[in-house]
């Protein structure tokens, strides 16, 4: 008996812990004290590092899936 892992469960787990979660605390933090310049820039570096690492992530994978087909492993 073979248990079968969807590969989306498996990216979840795993890129949850690259999310910018400080980012997001600090922006928040800054929005609710009022210090809206601090909070725009952190927000912004945070959204800057999400996008970076989904981007990362996407061509990462294309790359590895040309290179299957290739050689036809898949």
């Amino acid at each position: 008996m073979t248990t079968q892992v969807h590969l989306a469960n498996m990216i979840i787990g795993t890129i949850i812990a690259l999310v910018p979660g400080g980012g997001i605390f600090w922006t928040s933090y800054f929005v609710v004290t009022n210090q809206l310049l601090l909070a725009a820039d952190t927000g912004f570096n945070a959204v800057k590092a999400a996008i970076a690492i989904a981007g990362g992530i996407i061509i990462m994978t294309a790359i590895f899936y040309r290179i299957l087909r290739k050689y036809k492993l898949i």
